[in-house]
């Protein structure tokens, strides 16, 4: 039963098992859940989407705590719940534009990578709080060049 548990918290750690795809594990769980988000997200109630996000972020925090414990390790690499969460917010209220989300996704990789503060405070920490939340720090960093963008651009 112990190694059940294992595998099932693996795997949704892993994005089913998207996280153990070498090199690059992150951007492969980010390419992952974007196109995922991509065909269904968009036409999902807001209400949900907001659920959705915190549901996931507090699955991933504690499931996330659990596998770094139990590898030892600090934030394993084949952890990509963070990223799925960071997809999420990033895509909340994107329409279903092909552009736009490759953009989101290289802006989100970036912000992810660079890790501009305080988003390298939290990746210093160990704990699933942690190994999630630079995420979603990087998703903010994404979603507030994705607005400077439209304001310049659109002025709004």
């Amino acid at each position: 039963m112990k190694k059940l548990r294992g595998i099932l918290l693996r795997l949704i750690v892993s994005f089913f098992w998207i996280g153990y795809i070498r090199p690059f594990s992150a951007t492969w769980g980010s390419l992952a859940s974007g196109i995922a988000l991509y065909f269904f997200w968009p036409d999902v109630d807001p209400l949900i989407k907001a659920q959705s996000i915190l549901l996931v972020f507090i699955f991933g925090w504690v499931l996330s705590y659990h596998v770094e414990k139990q590898s030892k390790t600090h934030d394993p690499y084949y952890i990509v719940i963070d990223e799925v969460v960071g997809m999420m917010i990033c895509t909340f209220m994107l329409p279903r534009i092909w552009s736009i989300w490759i953009a989101v996704f290289l802006l989100f990789r970036f912000f992810d990578i660079a890790k501009p503060w305080p988003a390298s405070f939290f990746d210093k920490r160990k704990g699933g709080f942690a190994i999630m939340f630079d995420d979603v720090i990087a998703a903010l960093y994404t979603l507030a060049v994705l607005k400077a963008l439209s304001f310049a651009m659109h002025g709004y």
